[in-house]
């Protein structure tokens, strides 16, 4: 064992020290605290250790109140102080645009929900054994947990609900997810081959949950917790939601946003950006941003490449009497060129995945004169950072960051661009 300081926390929320010309990689310490680290691996360009205790503490050090955060992988900066937690995610966006893009911002807000705790309405645990948890990291061993103190006391209820029949069938599952959709609840069952005794996990669910809840079997050959379009619901009926007005089913692979409070803030800012604007909508999914810009927008055009979830955005439409809302199924840089054929000026709204804008679309936006402002929610400063850079000729009006994922080293990422 070997002491070392720590130097800083990278985007991912570990913590760097150094070993001779080396870094080595620390999780769960804070900048400026000296460490006492075992385990030393030596990785080739860099090296992991273990905290083994903690010598010299931060003053931004707080005591988790998880007792299982010291080995679950669920989250990382529960060690950290709500004002360290905001600094350092302002400083991460700032560093990202800085080193990639060569732009030297301002965050112009910071914006938090009402909890820190319990604010996730879903959540992913591996199976193993009947029991139910997260992976220590870099392994496939679990970490059996009875509780999560990110998600709300009714959906840990649920959870316990559901956890009594796994330790009692012992189906053979890779992971379950669980969300929480109002006073409803959904259990996901992902498997390579359909589980047996649903009915029994039925028999249990309608003591407490009789016609609120749904249970959904989802095929799925890799050990990954990924929810793929092979699904079948098992039990239950179609959940809807309402979010800032507008009215959907949610289906087992929907994308919600899991900080319900958050997430209106944020498609509320977006949408005022958008107002009284000709809108297109890329990467639009089943259409719950196109329909809520549709409220304060001139016309929206959500573009999107799934031809499900196209369909189900076309359902959104007539099921909300949404008149100034079109879907179009395709690629975005084929379908833009043509929907500015007939707009001349428009506004783009983009909600990528982690990966960022595809490069071609990002090509087309910067050289189209047409696109006046482009707002663009992130959630990978990397990629946002890339994107800015390969997009010139417009220039950044407007960042805030919308801390969707308190206790972590996550941030949404709101930008408004304009040309330039």
């Amino acid at each position: 064992m070997q002491k070392v300081e720590i130097v800083k926390i990278d985007s991912d929320g570990v913590g760097v020290a150094r070993i001779g010309n080396k870094p080595v990689l620390i999780g769960k310490v804070l900048p400026q605290e000296i460490v006492t680290i075992d385990n030393v691996v030596d990785r080739g360009k860099y090296m992991t250790a273990d905290c083994i205790d903690v010598v010299k503490c931060s003053s931004e050090r707080v005591l988790s109140k998880c007792p299982y955060y010291l080995h679950c992988d669920g989250c990382n900066l529960q060690h950290a102080s709500d004002n360290f937690e905001q600094k350092y995610k302002i400083d991460m966006v700032k560093q990202a645009l800085k080193h990639v893009a060569g732009l030297d911002v301002t965050i112009n807000a910071f914006v938090n929900g009402t909890e820190t705790l319990g604010y996730r309405n879903k959540i992913v645990f591996a199976v193993q054994d009947g029991s139910v948890g997260m992976y220590r990291k870099g392994t496939h061993e679990l970490v059996t947990i009875d509780r999560c103190m990110l998600i709300s006391k009714e959906l840990n209820n649920f959870v316990s609900n559901v956890t009594s029949w796994l330790q009692e069938a012992k189906p053979d599952l890779n992971h379950i997810a669980f969300r929480q959709i109002g006073d409803k609840f959904q259990c996901v069952l992902i498997a390579k081959d359909k589980p047996h005794s649903v009915d029994k996990l039925q028999a249990i669910l309608d003591v407490n949950y009789a016609g609120c809840y749904q249970i959904v079997y989802n095929h799925n050959d890799g050990i990954k917790d990924l929810i793929t379009n092979n699904l079948t619901v098992l039990a239950g009926d179609v959940i809807y939601d309402n979010f800032l007005g507008i009215q959907y089913p949610v289906s087992a692979n929907s994308f919600l946003q899991v900080n319900r409070k958050v997430s209106e803030k944020l498609y509320n800012a977006v949408s005022q950006l958008a107002s009284g604007d000709v809108v297109i909508n890329a990467y639009s999914g089943a259409g719950v941003l196109s329909a809520i810009l549709a409220s304060s927008a001139k016309r929206v055009y959500g573009v999107e490449v799934v031809k499900n979830a196209s369909n189900n955005a076309e359902e959104l439409k007539k099921a909300n009497n949404i008149d100034n809302m079109y879907n179009l199924c395709g690629k975005a840089e084929v379908l833009i060129p043509k929907i500015l054929q007939k707009e001349k000026k428009a506004t783009l709204v983009v909600d990528p995945p982690r990966k960022g804008l595809d490069a071609g679309l990002t090509k087309y936006i910067n050289n189209n004169m047409s696109i006046d402002k482009v707002i663009y929610v992130a959630c990978s400063p990397n990629s946002l950072a890339r994107d800015v850079r390969n997009m010139p000729n417009y220039k950044i009006r407007h960042i805030s960051l919308y801390n969707m994922f308190p206790q972590t080293n996550h941030v949404e990422i709101l930008v408004e661009l304009i040309r330039k």
